[in-house]
């Protein structure tokens, strides 16, 4: 058998497996969920080969830094190839599979011994550039250990074949590539990034840091809008037409009520820190995607469904990555505008019925820019309640919002 012949076999096979993963035709909510089991197995394979006694902080830790490395390949490999957004996420779910190997490698390597599999040992622009350089740095017991190189190093190579297949580009291959090692050199020296943008702020890092894990939630939640727009363009604009305009300022004049009312009454509550520093990020991250679903519940699209589940796992995950206050404070949001858009959607053009539940919610909104900047619940100033509830119930008594008819949001 000739050595030309098995290469040329070889590659048909890796194409068309990428042609195969790429078809299938599996819905894709059970893509999240194969996600979501490659990453339990992992995370328990990490754990043995670190000999690390987790805790609930390390998998939300790590599980956010795998779903943005899942990300960003999706996001990368899609503007290399120009494939559909839907074809490139359904590629990238399956290929994680391959991130057993580097934990699998690390136990037959050393025997059974802890290979500490943690962030890159980063301490100046030195070691920065020598680490890049070096595949991951001169310690192989710690950080980018020998099974993280050899995944990491298929990776690279695969991610070249498979833009080479798409594009016949050699050069975009190389480019890719090259990109997708950045990529994954970067999330390993995130530490020593994020200290440098503190350290330029002036900030100092505080007990119960949660920089880290809120930075990561920030980048996972700009490649998931970047993917849904790439996906299904129409969507977003499609919901956010039917929000009405008067009515999302009303409420976000209610949160910036609550708001600057905690700040006066308790200004030592929340203080700007690397943790806080992240929170104006993810709030508007977190408003994009409550609009979102808050248009296509108006909307009352069935295809739109999972996606909705999607936004309020989205949401949920985010608030309580801050604190318990907030997320509650968020679910009270949710509970009302579900309650207004679905459960009384056949009245809420009504105004016995729209004045009350617009004047609720946005008590509600209130109560959650109050929580959010460190007032507790029961020491929001009852007239201002009132006051709230009052303008926003007239409000909607002298215009009531109009339901949409149902239409097609194009999820693809």
């Amino acid at each position: 058998m000739s050595t030309d012949g098995f290469l040329s076999r070889t590659w048909r096979w890796f194409r068309d497996t990428a042609e195969h993963i790429e078809h299938l035709s599996a819905p894709f909510p059970k893509f999240v969920v194969l996600f979501l089991a490659l990453l339990g197995i992992r995370l328990c394979l990490e754990f043995f080969s670190s000999h690390r006694l987790y805790t609930l902080d390390d998998i939300v830790h790590i599980g956010l830094w795998f779903t943005f490395v899942v990300l960003a390949f999706m996001c990368l490999l899609q503007a290399a190839t120009g494939e559909a957004m839907i074809r490139t996420a359904r590629l990238a779910i399956v290929c994680y599979v391959f991130s057993w190997s580097a934990p699998i490698i690390d136990l037959i390597v050393h025997r059974g011994v802890p290979a500490r599999m943690n962030y890159i040992a980063i301490n100046s622009w030195a070691d920065f550039w020598q680490a890049y350089l070096t595949f991951g740095g001169p310690s192989t017991m710690r950080g980018a250990t020998i099974g993280i190189r050899i995944e990491i190093a298929c990776l690279v190579i695969a991610c070249f074949l498979y833009v080479l297949g798409k594009r016949q580009s050699v050069l975009r291959a190389l480019l890719s590539a090259l990109a997708i090692y950045s990529m994954l050199f970067a999330t390993g020296a995130i530490p020593w990034l994020l200290g440098l943008l503190i350290g330029a702020l002036g900030l100092q890092y505080a007990p119960g840091d949660q920089s880290t894990v809120l930075l990561l939630f920030c980048l996972n939640a700009a490649l998931l809008a970047y993917a849904g727009v790439r996906h299904a363009p129409g969507m977003s604009r499609n919901a956010f037409s039917a929000v009405s305009k008067a009515g999302l300022v009303v409420a976000l004049a209610a949160f910036a009520i609550g708001g600057t009312l905690a700040r006066q009454a308790y200004p030592e509550n929340v203080a700007l820190d690397p943790t806080t520093l992240f929170w104006p990020p993810m709030m508007f991250a977190m408003m994009f995607a409550f609009l979102l679903w808050f248009g296509l519940m108006r909307r009352n699209d069935d295809q739109s469904q999972s996606v909705r589940v999607a936004l309020w796992v989205f949401v949920t995950l985010g608030v309580s990555l801050i604190s318990e206050r907030v997320a509650f404070a968020v679910q009270l949001v949710f509970a009302w505008g579900w309650l207004w858009q679905d459960w009384l959607r056949e009245w809420s053009t009504r105004r016995y019925v729209a004045a009350p539940a617009f004047a609720l919610f946005c008590v509600a909104t209130s109560l959650l820019g109050f929580q959010w900047l460190g007032g507790p619940m029961i020491g929001f100033p009852a007239h201002w309640l009132l006051a709230i509830a009052l303008f926003a119930g007239a409000g909607a008594w002298l215009r009531p919002g109009v339901t949409p008819a149902r239409e097609p949001t194009s999820l693809g």
